[in-house]
């Protein structure tokens, strides 16, 4: 998972300044095939921009972000582009994925190259998670904004 050095700056000033769990969608490109532990699966993602649920409610340990974050992510895609994924924070409780971020990710990310990055802002701590089952993933170097090429994901909407 490589995620632009811009939209971890954008997602870390969202959560920085919040007692309550917040969150959003996440923007950018998929590649798949071409691993050899996932030879059909994803060989990685970019993630490119981040839609802040500003409607969100959030309390310090639940996120229900309403339907307007999903319009506001359709408008933002540029040609290529799917919902790659989504974050939210978890404020003093460090980076995990609870039994409710897994089932949110199984019901709503539930593509193979879908994306789950929980953020402690307090501590700094983060973890990712892919696919429909929560697979834990490293995270690649920050990047600009890779070139499309033929093996980018054609599935548009992501969710």
């Amino acid at each position: 998972v490589y995620i632009g050095s811009g939209v971890q700056a954008e997602v870390l000033a969202h959560l920085s300044d919040r007692r309550v769990e917040q969150g959003g969608l996440l923007i950018g490109r998929a590649w798949l095939g071409g691993t050899s532990s996932q030879p059909e699966g994803v060989s990685h993602v970019s993630v490119e921009k981040a839609i802040p649920a500003d409607d969100a409610d959030g309390s310090a340990i639940a996120l229900r972000m309403e339907t307007s974050v999903w319009s506001a992510a359709r408008a933002a895609l540029r040609p290529g582009q799917l919902i790659v994924g989504w974050y939210h924070s978890h404020p003093g409780l460090s980076a995990f994925f609870s039994d409710t971020d897994r089932r949110t990710q199984a019901a709503f990310f539930h593509h193979d190259y879908s994306i789950g990055w929980v953020i402690d802002p307090w501590s700094g701590e983060e973890a990712l998670f892919i696919g429909p089952d929560s697979r834990p993933v490293g995270r690649g170097p920050a990047v600009s904004e890779p070139e499309t090429d033929d093996g980018a994901a054609s599935e548009a909407g992501g969710g």
